[in-house]
């Protein structure tokens, strides 16, 4: 089982972050960009987990509760990289998305889940292997003013999911398939 645990989106977040990606997309020669309804901010990437572990995930999961906390989504940024951009909202959240980060992935690596140790850059991907039109550059994009108006959106999060990765008649989908709700 391919997974991740995952800070999921309200609807009206998903679809305000689509609008950012179709810019990009009609900007752009080649790249790959998620589903609408697959995005979502990772907390901890499992990757291929045996069925046995799932308790100790969940119980992992429910030693990091923490009370509900506001989640911006912000400007449109990039990571670089040789095979093309990642193209992705940053997001910018109170000090208990990075605690809940933190704890989650230090109680995983003490329970021997491998989980990468790059710094935590909390971001929501809306394209992957993104290769800009001859005349565009990144930097172009970001200046257009429909990106500009799309900033700074926020909601509140109010739950972590276990979520399993899966490709099915050839598209990527993501299932819940545990969740931790947060107190107000």
């Amino acid at each position: 089982m391919r997974l991740f645990i995952a800070i999921l989106l309200p609807e009206e977040i998903k679809n305000n972050i689509f609008k950012s990606a179709k810019i990009v997309k009609s900007h752009s020669v080649k790249g790959t960009y998620p589903q609408k309804e697959n995005y979502h901010i990772t907390l901890a990437f499992l990757g291929d987990i045996e069925e046995e572990r799932l308790p100790l995930i969940r119980s992992i999961m429910n030693m990091c509760i923490v009370n509900s906390f506001p989640v911006s989504v912000e400007d449109i940024s990039s990571f670089h990289k040789k095979d093309g951009d990642i193209v992705h909202r940053v997001v910018d959240a109170s000090r208990r998305l990075y605690n809940l980060q933190e704890k989650l992935t230090r109680l995983l690596n003490k329970n021997g889940f491998f989980i990468e140790k790059r710094p935590f850059s909390p971001h929501i991907t809306i394209g992957r292997r993104v290769q800009y039109q001859k005349d565009m550059s990144f930097n172009d994009i970001c200046e257009i003013s429909e990106i500009i108006e799309l900033s700074d959106v926020t909601f509140h999060a109010s739950s972590m999911h276990l979520m399993l990765s899966e490709h099915i008649s050839g598209k990527q989908k993501y299932t819940s398939i545990y969740e931790v709700t947060f107190p107000e």
